[in-house]
């Protein structure tokens, strides 16, 4: 397998990092909404669990 082949091949599988980046809106859609209806200190505790539950949505 060529690096070309390799290449497409990954951006297939991951279709192109569509994924990676809907989940990453996802989060901060959520933490976002708890910003705007709950107290700072909640807000820390949502943006920390979901750092926790998705490392790579940061």
């Amino acid at each position: 397998m060529s690096i070309a082949e390799a290449q497409r091949d990954v951006r297939r599988v991951y279709a192109g990092g569509f994924y990676g980046q809907l989940v990453c809106g996802a989060v901060w859609l959520v933490v976002a909404a708890v910003a705007t209806w709950f107290s700072p200190p909640v807000t820390v505790a949502a943006l920390l669990a979901m750092q926790m539950a998705f490392p790579e949505a940061g």
